[in-house]
């Protein structure tokens, strides 16, 4: 049996304009690796003719008992890469699953987006047939894996954060060349930070806005900086919100080791095909609490594993009153704040590291 794993990942395109696949790869790659692997990667570029070309050049470097791992994201481009099976009958095909088909079209309600949504399911179903086993980031993408793809062999992992995560501060210096007028300047100003995918109306932006009316009543030296946003939901109000194109990885990083509290707020009407509200192993959450920050998240059973209400972080229902409560609680209180962010990056350092993960996997790979 070889010990070869040929990791499929869109980590070379994403690295340069929105590298969280490519954090997310490096995790699995040193998590694979931890366990003995020899890991090689692979991320075919996307033109018209990449498919074909791909296939040929990757059947010319996989061996008859090598692994195939494909991380399947949210447009689904490699999973076709499934078919390498067609070609080598005895490989093994590993899928990491990051999302579901309505992902990208929850916000479209013509009969094109239906088309494609239909399309897509079939796809990935036919897909599925060749798939030795799934890694799953969340109990509902777990569910989906077992009950609507069909994958037997269906496991449970999470997102983990790199150890280099808890190194070194970030200085505020390095954020000149982000921002015209750097918030992280004025000592004066206590910073609420959010960033995430723009084009994803689970992001619950909408409330983001609320609360930032209601703080702005009663302290107008609480910032909040919004990095990615304001492409699905436009904002009519933003007297104390600082706005960011989406950015790297390494500058999410910064600025959220500078800032005061982090959001992570999820729409609580959305729907998927699992009926959960929200599905994905909240990796923005774990980096956060990673840097000893305090966090408020929407209340959801997959975050209520990480955060524990009033311990390592809080909860709310997305009531913006109760947000913004919260946030001058924490501004006022700096013990508390301090407590609630040591806590919560001892549960990360715990729990959520690379290590963490080669566990899982190595429980998994003996089955």
């Amino acid at each position: 049996m070889s010990n070869t794993i040929h990791l499929i990942s869109d980590y070379e395109r994403n690295s340069m304009e929105n590298d969280n696949w490519y954090v997310s790869t490096t995790c699995t790659i040193e998590a694979l690796k931890g366990l003995g692997f020899r890991v090689i990667l692979h991320s075919p570029t996307k033109n018209k003719l990449y498919f074909v070309k791909a296939i040929k050049i990757l059947l010319k470097k996989i061996s008859r008992n090598d692994m195939v791992y494909i991380i399947s994201t949210d447009n689904f481009s490699y999973d076709k890469f499934t078919l390498l099976k067609l070609f080598r009958p005895t490989v093994r095909i590993f899928w990491e699953i990051h999302g579901v088909e309505e992902e990208l079209f929850w916000f479209r309600n013509g009969t094109l987006a239906k088309l494609i949504v239909a399309k897509n399911k079939v796809l990935r179903f036919i897909y599925s047939r060749f798939v030795t086993a799934s890694f799953c980031l969340s109990n509902p993408l777990l569910e989906y894996s077992s009950k609507k793809l069909k994958i037997k062999n269906s496991f449970l992992i999470s997102s983990v954060v790199s150890d280099k995560i808890f190194d070194k501060p970030r200085k505020q210096s390095k954020l000149k060349d982000i921002f015209i007028l750097n918030p992280f300047e004025s000592q004066k100003n206590f910073i609420v930070y959010w960033a995430g995918g723009e084009v994803y109306p689970w992001q619950s932006l909408d409330v983001l806005e609320q609360v930032a009316r209601v703080i702005y009543r009663l302290d107008k030296n609480i910032i909040f900086v919004v990095v990615g946003s304001n492409l699905w939901h436009k904002f009519s109000f933003t007297d104390n919100i600082v706005f960011y194109k989406r950015t790297t990885f390494e500058n999410n990083i910064k600025m959220a080791s500078l800032s005061n509290v982090c959001l992570a707020l999820y729409s609580q009407r959305i729907k998927t095909v699992t009926g959960y509200k929200f599905y994905y192993s909240p990796r923005k959450i774990i980096e956060f609490m990673s840097l000893g920050k305090p966090v408020i998240a929407t209340k959801n059973q997959e975050i209520e594993k990480i955060i524990t209400h009033s311990i390592n972080g809080f909860v709310s229902n997305n009531d913006a009153s109760e947000i913004a409560k919260l946030i001058l609680l924490l501004k006022n209180k700096q013990t508390l704040s301090s407590n609630i962010g040591a806590r919560a990056k001892e549960k990360i350092y715990s729990n959520y590291r690379i290590k963490n993960l080669t566990d899982m996997y190595r429980g998994y790979f003996k089955q």
